[in-house]
């Protein structure tokens, strides 16, 4: 089982000394298999294991997450949404949603500006993933790259 305290600190450990980089106080929330199917259902993610709330900066988990799935929502989103500008403005686009009188416009707008940017925000999560593993489990990320 991951000890998460552990993996926040060897992550913290690696992007401080790889990349001068620190994340702020990420909240984690780890779901029992119940409130992990509720979510899944909520947010249409049929396999997933962890996701990354920007606007909340809360990371959810189901049980058992694995290292990389870890590593991936909480360091790789994390870090893009606190310390990239598209990730900062990923988050405003989502205050102002929320906080909009028109909400379908602005609900658009979000959508619109996700969609033009998903690839960057995945992108450095997946890097992020295999750069931290890579440095704290080399096991893992050779099971996870060669496998």
């Amino acid at each position: 089982m991951l000890d998460i305290s552990s993996a926040i600190e060897l992550g913290n450990e690696v992007i401080s000394r790889e990349l001068y980089l620190s994340l702020p106080p990420t909240e984690i929330k780890i779901l029992n298999k119940s409130e992990w199917g509720q979510l899944q259902k909520r947010r249409n993610l049929e396999k997933a294991e962890g996701i990354y709330f920007p606007f909340t900066d809360t990371a959810y988990f189901s049980e058992g997450v694995t290292l990389p799935v870890f590593i991936h929502e909480y360091f790789g989103h994390g870090l893009f949404c606190t310390r990239s500008e598209i990730g900062k403005a990923l988050v405003e686009e989502e205050k102002i949603s929320r906080e909009s009188s028109s909400f379908d416009k602005s609900q658009k707008d979000l959508e619109t500006f996700v969609a033009e940017n998903l690839s960057v925000y995945e992108g450095f999560a997946i890097w992020m993933e295999d750069f931290i593993l890579n440095k704290i489990s080399a096991e893992i990320w050779r099971e996870r790259r060669f496998t």
